[in-house]
Protein backbone atom coordinates (compact mmCIF):
# COMPACT_ATOMS: atom_id res chain seq x y z
CA UNK A 1 0.00 0.00 0.00
CA UNK A 2 1.40 3.27 -0.54
CA UNK A 3 0.67 6.67 0.48
CA UNK A 4 -2.77 7.43 1.23
CA UNK A 5 -4.43 4.60 -0.38
CA UNK A 6 -7.35 2.70 1.01
CA UNK A 7 -8.02 -0.52 -0.13
CA UNK A 8 -11.47 -2.13 0.25
CA UNK A 9 -11.95 -5.71 1.20
CA UNK A 10 -14.22 -8.72 2.39
CA UNK A 11 -13.59 -9.56 5.89
CA UNK A 12 -12.05 -12.83 6.58
CA UNK A 13 -12.29 -14.59 9.95
CA UNK A 14 -9.07 -13.21 11.03
CA UNK A 15 -11.10 -9.83 11.43
CA UNK A 16 -13.62 -11.33 13.89
CA UNK A 17 -11.86 -9.31 16.78
CA UNK A 18 -11.95 -5.82 14.76
CA UNK A 19 -15.30 -6.53 13.98
CA UNK A 20 -16.42 -7.06 17.74
CA UNK A 21 -14.74 -4.37 18.66
CA UNK A 22 -15.77 -1.25 15.82
CA UNK A 23 -19.20 -2.45 16.68
CA UNK A 24 -19.10 -2.78 20.20
CA UNK A 25 -17.68 1.08 19.90
CA UNK A 26 -20.48 2.24 17.48
CA UNK A 27 -22.63 0.27 19.73
CA UNK A 28 -21.69 2.23 23.05
CA UNK A 29 -21.77 -1.45 24.73
CA UNK A 30 -19.76 -2.27 28.12
CA UNK A 31 -16.95 -4.52 27.38
CA UNK A 32 -18.29 -7.37 29.50
CA UNK A 33 -20.70 -7.88 26.66
CA UNK A 34 -18.31 -8.11 24.31
CA UNK A 35 -16.77 -11.45 24.37
CA UNK A 36 -20.34 -12.89 23.86
CA UNK A 37 -20.64 -10.64 21.04
CA UNK A 38 -17.73 -11.25 19.18
CA UNK A 39 -18.26 -15.51 19.28
CA UNK A 40 -21.76 -15.06 17.93
CA UNK A 41 -20.60 -11.97 14.83
CA UNK A 42 -18.18 -14.54 14.63
CA UNK A 43 -20.87 -17.09 13.77
CA UNK A 44 -23.18 -14.85 12.12
CA UNK A 45 -20.25 -13.60 9.64
CA UNK A 46 -18.18 -16.49 8.79
CA UNK A 47 -20.67 -19.52 9.91
CA UNK A 48 -21.70 -22.25 7.87
CA UNK A 49 -25.11 -19.88 6.71
CA UNK A 50 -23.93 -15.98 7.03
CA UNK A 51 -26.29 -14.04 8.06
CA UNK A 52 -24.33 -11.03 7.30
CA UNK A 53 -21.44 -9.58 5.60
CA UNK A 54 -18.33 -7.54 6.09
CA UNK A 55 -16.29 -5.40 4.27
CA UNK A 56 -12.85 -3.88 5.48
CA UNK A 57 -10.84 -0.75 5.03
CA UNK A 58 -7.02 -0.84 5.04
CA UNK A 59 -4.88 2.14 5.61
CA UNK A 60 -1.14 2.26 6.49
CA UNK A 61 -0.86 -1.47 6.49
CA UNK A 62 -3.48 -2.08 9.29
CA UNK A 63 -7.28 -2.38 9.48
CA UNK A 64 -9.19 0.96 10.16
CA UNK A 65 -12.40 0.67 8.98
CA UNK A 66 -15.41 -1.71 8.71
CA UNK A 67 -18.68 -1.64 7.34
CA UNK A 68 -21.62 -4.52 7.82
CA UNK A 69 -24.34 -5.11 6.01
CA UNK A 70 -27.18 -8.01 4.79
CA UNK A 71 -29.75 -8.12 2.02
CA UNK A 72 -33.11 -6.87 2.88
CA UNK A 73 -36.22 -6.43 0.88
CA UNK A 74 -38.83 -4.19 1.10
CA UNK A 75 -41.84 -4.52 -0.77
CA UNK A 76 -41.92 -1.28 -2.68
CA UNK A 77 -38.20 -1.47 -3.35
CA UNK A 78 -37.31 -4.87 -3.55
CA UNK A 79 -34.47 -6.58 -2.15
CA UNK A 80 -31.86 -3.94 -0.96
CA UNK A 81 -28.90 -3.57 1.31
CA UNK A 82 -28.98 -2.40 5.21
CA UNK A 83 -25.92 -1.28 6.55
CA UNK A 84 -26.26 -2.32 10.11
CA UNK A 85 -22.41 -0.43 11.18
CA UNK A 86 -20.07 1.31 9.95
CA UNK A 87 -17.11 1.96 11.89
CA UNK A 88 -13.62 3.85 11.34
CA UNK A 89 -10.69 3.82 13.81
CA UNK A 90 -11.01 7.50 15.57
CA UNK A 91 -7.42 8.42 14.32
CA UNK A 92 -7.98 7.86 10.68
CA UNK A 93 -11.23 10.05 10.76
CA UNK A 94 -11.28 12.88 8.49
CA UNK A 95 -7.84 12.20 7.15
CA UNK A 96 -6.53 12.08 3.62
CA UNK A 97 -7.49 8.86 3.89
CA UNK A 98 -11.07 8.97 3.44
CA UNK A 99 -12.08 5.78 4.79
CA UNK A 100 -15.67 6.06 5.07
CA UNK A 101 -15.98 7.57 1.67
CA UNK A 102 -13.97 4.50 0.48
CA UNK A 103 -16.13 2.30 2.44
CA UNK A 104 -18.84 3.94 0.90
CA UNK A 105 -18.02 2.90 -2.63
CA UNK A 106 -17.65 -0.51 -1.87
CA UNK A 107 -21.05 -0.90 -0.67
CA UNK A 108 -22.14 0.83 -3.75
CA UNK A 109 -19.86 -1.88 -5.65
CA UNK A 110 -21.61 -4.71 -3.71
CA UNK A 111 -25.29 -3.68 -3.95
CA UNK A 112 -24.57 -2.80 -7.63
CA UNK A 113 -22.90 -6.23 -8.17
CA UNK A 114 -26.08 -7.96 -6.50
CA UNK A 115 -28.55 -5.88 -8.27
CA UNK A 116 -30.12 -4.12 -4.75
CA UNK A 117 -32.38 -1.26 -5.69
CA UNK A 118 -31.29 1.13 -2.70
CA UNK A 119 -28.76 0.96 0.32
CA UNK A 120 -30.56 1.90 3.91
CA UNK A 121 -29.17 3.02 7.08
CA UNK A 122 -30.35 4.33 9.85
CA UNK A 123 -28.23 7.28 12.18
CA UNK A 124 -28.68 9.03 15.50
CA UNK A 125 -30.85 12.18 14.94
CA UNK A 126 -28.19 13.90 16.31
CA UNK A 127 -24.86 12.69 14.88
CA UNK A 128 -23.78 14.66 12.17
CA UNK A 129 -20.87 13.31 10.72
CA UNK A 130 -22.61 10.43 9.47
CA UNK A 131 -25.52 12.79 8.03
CA UNK A 132 -22.67 15.30 6.29
CA UNK A 133 -21.83 12.43 4.36
CA UNK A 134 -25.29 10.75 3.45
CA UNK A 135 -25.80 14.01 2.01
CA UNK A 136 -22.81 14.19 0.23
CA UNK A 137 -23.20 11.20 -1.26
CA UNK A 138 -27.09 12.30 -2.47
CA UNK A 139 -28.80 10.58 0.25
CA UNK A 140 -32.32 11.44 1.19
CA UNK A 141 -33.68 10.94 4.63
CA UNK A 142 -37.33 9.79 4.43
CA UNK A 143 -39.30 12.65 6.05
CA UNK A 144 -42.31 10.40 6.54
CA UNK A 145 -40.67 7.34 8.47
CA UNK A 146 -39.81 6.29 11.64
CA UNK A 147 -37.15 3.44 12.89
CA UNK A 148 -38.72 1.83 15.50
CA UNK A 149 -37.04 -1.43 17.37
CA UNK A 150 -38.76 -3.90 19.59
CA UNK A 151 -36.05 -5.78 21.78
CA UNK A 152 -37.30 -9.48 21.91
CA UNK A 153 -35.20 -9.85 25.26
CA UNK A 154 -33.62 -8.05 27.64
CA UNK A 155 -30.99 -6.15 26.18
Amino acid sequence: MVGNEVVIRRAEPADAAFIAGAVAAVSERVSDKTAGDAERLKKDIFGKTPKAEVIIAEAEGQVVGMALYAATYFADKGESMWVSQMYVEPHFRNRKQWIAPALMSGLIKTAQENNWTHICWATAIEDNIPKKLSQKLGARASENIVMFALPLNDE
